[in-house]
């Protein structure tokens, strides 16, 4: 009976510290938060579309005043392209690690790009698009004069912060049309 009592007691001891112990291991672990993280890249995310899209209505306001009027979308669009290209020098000066490009993407190659980013702790631009500076993507903004909007197409930027170690791209979406 002794015996049984005994046995009972070292059970009981070592299931304690066993718990004692996992109690402090669990109190010493450092909480992930890669959520908060991703969550503050998708807000900021959030304010640099807002921004841009704000930044070209006021350019494109301001380009139409000075206008001829039988270049008037002409001037728009252009005036939209230089502002872009403005806004991500901008963004640059401020400590931003990012890059704005144009091209048609898909998931796989915006995912593709941040893998990238990661890998290299820079921005990336999507396989297959074209920095904004490029030439080639001079045809991204179109103005409609009569209905008053700008359409943005196949535009993203490319994001990296250094602070969280994280890397995305983003497109903005074809469908968005900016007002102004």
């Amino acid at each position: 009976m002794m015996k049984k009592g005994f046995v009972s007691f070292i059970l009981c001891t070592v299931f304690l510290l066993a718990l004692l112990v996992s109690a402090e291991n669990f109190s010493k672990a450092v909480p992930d938060n890669s959520y908060q993280k991703f969550q503050s890249l998708h807000i900021g995310q959030i304010a640099i579309k807002q921004a841009f899209y704000s930044s070209l209505s006021q350019t494109v306001s301001l380009a139409l005043k000075t206008a001829p009027k039988d270049k008037a979308s002409q001037s728009a669009a252009t005036a939209a392209y230089l502002q872009a290209l403005d806004f991500e020098g901008k963004l640059q000066e401020h400590g931003y690690s990012i890059l704005f490009w144009c091209s048609s993407t898909s998931e796989a190659t915006l995912q593709q790009a941040s893998l990238r980013m990661s890998q290299t702790k820079s921005p990336q631009i999507p396989q297959g698009a074209f920095a904004l500076s490029n030439p080639v993507c001079t045809g991204s903004f179109e103005v409609n004069v009569l209905e008053r909007k700008i359409h943005i197409s196949e535009v993203g930027f490319s994001l990296y912060s250094d602070s969280f170690g994280i890397g995305y791209s983003t497109a903005f979406p074809q469908a968005h049309e900016v007002e102004f």
